[in-house]
């Protein structure tokens, strides 16, 4: 989930720009009292895949894209593309994944790249992201929480569109 590497591991750096051979298989540094019984390590994507295909129950997989951060626009063209064959060759159900993305270009650059993919757009302003949304064949809107009104919510479903709600976190969510 985080763009870089400094919070859960020893590396530093954005996740974007590391050499992945120096990542994989390192451990994952969470802090007391967690790193006393926990020893997961870095993982592929593709390996991720395999294992989660491999579930009795495969997982839904939210892929939340981070892009810019020093990323060149070749370099995020690369990894969308990686993305998509990763998920066909290992046959990943579709069904099963949401890609994310706030960034309306990435959006378009994922439904070109494979149009069944369910895409979800995170516009910060629901009145700016529905039409949009409807207008670019995205399946899902992404709104916090705290700016979801019933209304908006019944907008959204009667267009086919719909509603993933994020900070549900806290107590007082």
């Amino acid at each position: 989930h985080d763009i870089t590497l400094d919070s859960k591991t020893k590396h530093k750096g954005f996740v974007a720009l590391a050499n992945s051979m120096d990542v994989v298989g390192g451990t994952y540094e969470c802090g007391f009292p967690y790193d006393c019984f926990q020893s997961e390590q870095v993982i592929t994507f593709r390996h991720w895949l395999i294992y989660a295909s491999s579930l009795p129950d495969i997982p839904f997989l939210q892929i939340d894209l981070k892009t810019g951060n020093g990323q060149t626009e070749a370099m995020t063209d690369s990894l969308l593309k990686l993305m998509v064959s990763q998920l066909l060759e290992t046959k990943y159900p579709l069904d099963k994944v949401i890609a994310i993305s706030g960034v309306q270009a990435i959006i378009l650059k994922l439904i070109n790249l494979h149009p069944d993919l369910m895409i979800a757009y995170e516009p910060g302003d629901f009145h700016k992201g529905l039409p949009w949304v409807l207008e670019n064949k995205c399946k899902y809107l992404i709104i916090d929480q705290r700016f979801l009104t019933s209304e908006n919510v019944k907008s959204a479903h009667a267009n086919g569109i719909g509603i993933i709600a994020m900070g549900g976190r806290s107590k007082s969510s």
